[in-house]
């Protein structure tokens, strides 16, 4: 092992745990150990630490291996377990393991604990992968499940507005007292069909829009949606850079940026 282990040990006998400790040096693990000996410093020691492996003598005065497994399962921590006796039947062995020990070592024969860790700590080791790999598979599920919703919505969404850019565009073709307001109708609708390609790009749907283009007209266009998201109550000064600020992205992407930093900061503010 390329580090120490954390162990703890249910036992009453502070030499026999000294053994336990001795046997587990001289095979070359290196184990720190803390001994308890009662049901509530073991619920106490479960929720105090993270521990690599569990050692419990079976019977103890006031306690027992049986009752620390209830503890753990009960806990819900996989945590290997492992039981040592000087006399206990074959019987009880199965008992212990349909209960969830991993494994029972005699304590004449403390030679095979060694063995017995380290199997336990790799296998261990794979349950904890392969969990890992579960909530990786589940997790690109729900964002796949998200992906199809968000198409969906989008494409709705779009043909909405096309049915309003149209008329608007429509409305302008004469003199029309509502101009101003049509003009902040279509370019309101150009915002949102942004928006829209946002989630055909999250959903994989739509490829992006990669181009050069200038950063300080992004800004001076995006000028007029920010201040009405954030209010009058607070200033904006925009400083622009000079020559011309090209880069080579998305602007859509970039729009999205600006804005969630605008509300970020707006919602930080007293």
């Amino acid at each position: 092992m390329d580090r120490k282990l954390k162990l703890l040990i249910v036992e009453d006998s502070e030499d026999d745990c000294l053994l336990v400790a001795y046997a587990l040096r001289q095979a070359g693990l290196r184990c720190d150990h803390t001994r308890i000996h009662s049901a509530g410093s073991f619920r106490e020691a479960l929720r105090s630490a993270d521990w690599d492996l569990i050692i419990s003598d079976y019977n103890l005065p006031d306690f027992s291996a049986p009752e620390a497994l209830a503890i753990l399962n009960e806990a819900r921590l996989d945590i290997p377990f492992i039981v040592i006796s000087g006399t206990v039947d074959e019987e009880t062995v199965i008992k212990l393991m349909k209960s969830g020990a991993r494994d029972c070592v005699m304590k004449d024969h403390l030679a095979r604990l060694p063995s017995a860790i380290e199997r336990e700590l790799k296998e261990a080791e794979a349950r904890r992968q392969l969990r890992r790999v579960e909530e990786q598979f589940r997790q690109a599920q729900k964002m796949e499940a998200i992906g199809r919703l968000a198409s969906g919505v989008a494409h709705d969404f779009n043909n909405l507005l096309t049915i309003i850019t149209g008329f608007a565009q429509l409305a302008l073709l004469e003199p029309n007292p509502a101009q101003s307001g049509l003009e902040q109708i279509l370019r309101a609708s150009e915002r949102a069909a942004s928006l829209t390609r946002q989630l055909l790009v999250f959903s994989r749907q739509q490829a992006l829009d990669v181009r050069v283009f200038d950063l300080n007209l992004l800004i001076h266009d995006l000028e007029k949606m920010i201040r009405r998201v954030i209010g009058e109550d607070i200033e904006i000064r925009t400083i622009f850079h000079d020559p011309e600020a090209l880069v080579k992205v998305d602007p859509n992407q970039i729009e999205q940026v600006v804005l969630n930093l605008v509300v970020n900061s707006r919602d930080a503010m007293p």
